[in-house]
């Protein structure tokens, strides 16, 4: 696919991310929804549930993923591949960039039976958007060799991003909306990094190879 032709599917998935958005934080239409699946998973609320998936929860919280996001970036750059290094970096710091501007600027509250301790607003989900993001980063760069490495290296990171989401919505810090808004603006924002980065490394490799020439 020519760059050109990737332009339109990456302004696609922003537009219905926006619209989506919208939805959620400035309209009722999704909260009677939200508030139903919450009032199922309170049904199985337990001591020992609440211990696991607070344990759970951490492993997904912005500052773990941050910050393995930036150890894999500097062991790119420690490798001299600098474009691979430049991508997470680059990806994580606009995605949480991004998900902190629409924090503040669509202020929706979080739910309100939180068994965890929470700051700020609820949408998007940080823990979301950074574990997808870890998972897109370590399934992209990482291919095991044999078919059945990659199919349990899928499982396990799938196994765990879906742990995590659920343990957002487990803990009440998180309406399903939330979570699933959190998802989009990762996929969405690796898709529109990836694009530039890519860009920007074309545009250099031609002037380099110009120059060369002449």
């Amino acid at each position: 696919m020519s760059r050109a032709k990737e332009i339109g599917p990456i302004a696609l998935n922003w537009c219905g991310f926006i619209i989506f958005s919208m939805l959620v934080c400035l309209t009722q239409y999704t909260l009677a929804y939200d508030r139903q699946i919450t009032g199922v998973v309170q049904h199985f609320v337990s001591p020992s549930r609440t211990i696991i998936f607070n344990l759970i929860s951490i492993t997904g919280s912005p500052m773990v993923t941050l910050g393995l996001g930036m150890l894999i970036a500097l062991f790119f750059i420690i490798r001299e591949d600098l474009q691979k290094g430049a991508l997470v970096i680059s990806v994580f710091l606009f995605t949480n960039g991004i998900g902190w501007v629409l924090k503040d600027l669509l202020r929706r509250p979080r739910p309100l039976a939180q068994l965890t301790q929470t700051q700020g607003f609820s949408y998007p989900s940080s823990h979301v958007m950074g574990s997808l993001l870890l998972v897109i980063v370590v399934l992209h760069f990482w291919h095991p060799v044999l078919v059945r490495n990659r199919v349990l290296q899928i499982v396990i990171l799938s196994g765990w991003f879906g742990l995590v989401c659920l343990s957002r919505i487990y803990l009440q810090a998180h309406f399903l909306t939330d979570v699933i808004g959190g998802a989009w603006l990762a996929a969405v924002s690796y898709q529109s990094v990836e694009f530039a980065v890519q860009g920007f490394v074309d545009r250099h490799t031609h002037q380099d190879s110009a120059e060369s020439k002449t």
